[in-house]
């Protein structure tokens, strides 16, 4: 719809996201259920968009706290 490209990516395949152009929002939904190494992975993936040309998107992790000292606390 106007032109609005909406696509889905697994978080186990972080590297299929790199390269994008003209990213406007990214969403990461239950995030501290990820293990540990892709936390780390898809984080540094979604800063690296920031402030891009023809990007800079809004970027939204979401999650329910899986444990104390967890990405969400």
């Amino acid at each position: 719809v106007n032109g609005v490209k909406v696509e889905a990516f697994p978080s186990h395949h972080v590297d299929t996201i790199w390269g994008l152009d003209n990213v406007k929002f990214i969403l990461s939904d239950e995030t501290d259920y990820y293990p540990p190494f892709q936390q780390t992975e898809v984080r540094a993936v979604m800063e690296g968009y920031a402030g891009k040309p023809n990007s800079d998107p809004t970027i939204v992790m979401v999650s329910t706290p899986k444990a104390p000292g967890g990405l969400m606390q």
